[in-house]
């Protein structure tokens, strides 16, 4: 979060260091971003920018907080509403992120799930950028791999399940943001990911 000092600043002020962060943002993955092209549209110094912020990652993370917001709201909502089963979770949280196309700063979502497309990041990763990686949602997640009728159930066995489903989550959601206008091509191969992984690719 910015610091009160950021909060103090005229309203004027805020909105020409945001815009040119989301800015920035909507033309380069989060891994390119530069805080000096930053200060230099907005007209501050290094300095002052430390002052309203811990550092890139606190901006992003703040730009970002309605879609952070929703995420948060889906990871809890998910725990409830379906009963511990993990991929039904997945799908929903995919889901609820695709929504997301259709809210300010589309651009700056895209090109941050582009960049955990890159760096094949995971949703540890996804949660740790959006400042979100509190014990309840861990447990929850973990909670949801452990009671789903996996064939085994040792903490190594459940963390590749959780990482894979997160690997194709974060893929997804980078080539929907990139041609978002064929969402839904995407949305049904990555329940067909989901699927994959759920039965396993080789007939019994």
């Amino acid at each position: 979060m910015p610091t009160e000092r950021f909060f103090n600043l005229t309203e004027v002020k805020r909105l020409r260091i945001i815009g040119a962060a989301v800015c920035e943002l909507s033309q380069v993955p989060v891994n390119e971003i530069s805080i000096n092209r930053i200060i230099k549209e907005a007209g501050i110094s290094r300095g002052s920018f430390y002052q309203y912020f811990t550092d890139k990652n606190d901006l992003i993370g703040y730009i970002l907080s309605e879609f952070r917001i929703r995420m948060q709201q889906c990871l809890n909502e998910s725990a409830a509403k379906c009963d511990g089963n993990i991929f039904a979770a997945a799908q929903m949280i995919f889901d609820s992120a695709v929504t997301a196309g259709n809210c300010d700063n589309v651009d700056v979502i895209k090109n941050f799930f582009l960049s955990l497309k890159i760096s094949n990041g995971n949703l540890k990763n996804l949660l740790r950028e959006f400042d979100a990686e509190k014990p309840d949602i861990s447990d929850k997640l973990r909670i949801m791999a452990e009671i789903s009728h996996f064939r085994q159930h040792d903490s190594v066995f459940i963390e590749d399940v959780v990482n894979m489903i997160s690997l194709i989550i974060g893929k997804n959601l980078a080539d929907v943001f990139c041609d978002y206008d064929n969402r839904e091509v995407y949305r049904q191969s990555f329940i067909n990911q989901l699927e994959i992984i759920r039965r396993g690719a080789i007939e019994n």
